[in-house]
């Protein structure tokens, strides 16, 4: 087919009119941006800015104006007040690095690096206003380009100050939530924030000094702050049903003495193979926080997370452990979670030995502190571990039995409580495996254990959705220190075991990531 001259230049003509509108689209949207971050300064109109700015949602919405107030919090702190320093936009990089996938918004651009760049002058002669002179820059968290401009999902935060302006304290934390920011998956060291090396020296002194008070009270979050922090939560989301402090104080006592108790082994099984710290130099080589991430307000230190802590040593001495080896070399403990305060971090999860030097220890403790590793790592028993033959209460007849009564069958043993929301999918989707596999009938029994504080609530929660194709049993009274709960070192619900026809753990995780039906195929004789 030919084409002719006049067609083709037509059609080229029409390319690159539609690629200047895009062009011109896109600067009008970047353009849009650096005016509303310019207005959000001059006027404090936080709540006008996440009209403009978030993502169309309740919860977006919120973030974002969390966010822009922290941000005029932070302007404030550093003295730029209109009437001080005038600001214009320099520059906005607003640049699409990919596009959406999911169902509202598939298709539309997005990006992660949107900054805006703002030049600052001082107004009038004042001496103090000159040093506020220079280059700011402020970044938005993801963002989609919606036909009517960008539109963010957490917030807008600051990333540069010129230089001389901020506090040392301020230039940190910003750098710190810039690294979280724009390096994801990198991993936050000591060197990186000094309340990271803080923890970190707090966890040597208890080493040192062989005492768990030090973790509890320095290390560990106080029920004081657990409690306003809730309420703090509960105000801000509308909550009016509070629920008792007698009710809450009871749960975290609970997690604070596991925790506690995390730490009491911790120098149990080092006196055990005749370590002790006391009289050794004992440095901190790195703290590692792993994965961390902005849970609080975006832009703010203050609810990080870090999933795991890593704290390594150095420890010289030579005095000989029970095996009679130096005890001097590395060492490196682990907590599964830290999290980031305003001014420290602290541990929130059992504290154990990750690493110990060579020659410490024998064979049978060195497996030991492998199968330790691998619970502390997963959240599970380890695939080929002997499943626990903990006793469970049915909850039709509230009689009592034993997982080994159903030796010979493939169990799904899923752990489940009526309070967690993401429990409830996996739940629904086991009632249909029974009916989808007929076949599986004297062969699989799918027990859901739950671990509510009492059996009635599980009951009752069961009885009304209609959930009764599966086994259901209840863990027995403590919950998360129930009997069979502690046996299978449970940590996390849902978690759900798939056990062998011999007793023997074949595959352990979350529910819904273990092709049940492909596991449980190719476990049956």
């Amino acid at each position: 087919m030919k084409t002719h001259p006049i067609t083709l230049i037509s059609l080229l003509l029409l390319c690159s009119i539609v690629r200047a509108a895009d062009t011109d689209l896109a600067a009008q949207h970047a353009a849009a941006v650096g005016e509303n971050v310019l207005q959000l300064l001059e006027t404090q109109d936080v709540e006008g800015f996440a009209e403009k700015m978030a993502y169309p949602h309740p919860f977006n919405r919120k973030r974002v104006s969390d966010s822009a107030r922290l941000v005029l919090n932070q302007a404030a702190r550093l003295g730029l007040a209109a009437s001080r320093i005038q600001l214009r936009v320099k520059a906005v990089v607003a640049k699409a690095t990919g596009t959406s996938a999911t169902p509202e918004t598939k298709g539309m651009p997005t990006s992660f690096g949107i900054r805006i760049v703002l030049l600052g002058e001082p107004m009038g002669d004042s001496p103090a206003a000159k040093p506020l002179q220079g280059e700011y820059e402020l970044a938005l968290g993801f963002a989609i380009e919606f036909p009517d401009g960008w539109r963010t999902i957490a917030g807008i935060r600051w990333s540069r100050f010129p230089d001389g302006i901020a506090d040392e304290r301020t230039k940190r934390e910003v750098m710190l939530v810039s690294n979280i920011d724009t390096r994801a998956g990198v991993p936050l060291r000591a060197a990186d924030d000094p309340a990271l090396a803080a923890l970190g020296n707090t966890v040597g002194r208890f080493l040192q000094q062989r005492d768990e008070k030090i973790l509890e009270t320095e290390a560990m979050v106080s029920f004081e702050e657990i409690w306003e922090a809730l309420l703090r939560k509960l105000n801000a989301t509308g909550v009016d049903k509070v629920p008792s402090r007698e009710d809450v104080e009871d749960s975290w006592n609970m997690r604070r003495g596991q925790w506690v108790g995390s730490a009491r082994g911790v120098l149990a099984q080092a006196a055990a193979l005749g370590v002790d710290f006391s009289t050794a130099e004992v440095t901190l080589l790195d703290v590692t926080a792993e994965h961390p991430y902005m849970r609080g307000v975006y832009g703010s230190v203050n609810g990080i997370t870090a999933e795991p802590l890593q704290f390594t040593f150095s420890v010289k001495s030579g005095e000989p452990s029970n095996m009679g080896h130096p005890i001097g070399g590395e060492y490196t403990l682990t907590t599964s979670r830290g999290k980031r305060g305003p001014n420290r971090w602290t541990i929130e999860d059992k504290i154990r030995w990750e690493k110990l030097p060579d020659g410490l220890l024998r064979e049978k403790e060195l497996a030991d502190l492998e199968f330790e590793n691998y619970v502390g790592e997963h959240g599970t028993l380890p695939p080929g571990t002997a499943a626990p033959d903990v006793e469970i209460v049915r909850l039709d007849n509230g009689t009592r039995t034993k997982l080994s009564d159903f030796r010979g069958e493939v169990v799904v043993l899923d752990w489940w409580a009526t309070w967690c929301g993401p429990c409830q999918g996996p739940m629904a989707e086991l009632q249909l495996l029974t009916k989808q596999h007929p076949e599986w009938q004297h062969r699989v029994k799918i027990i859901a254990l739950s671990i509510d504080d009492e059996l009635r609530e599980a009951r009752t929660h069961l009885a009304k959705r209609g959930w009764t194709n599966t086994f259901n049993a209840w863990a027995g009274p403590g919950g998360w220190t129930s009997a069979a709960a502690k046996q299978f070192r449970l940590h996390a619900v849902p978690t759900c075991y798939v056990i062998d026809v011999h007793g023997k753990v074949a595959l352990a995780g979350p529910p819904m990531g273990l092709s049940l039906t492909n596991v449980i195929t190719d476990l049956l004789p």
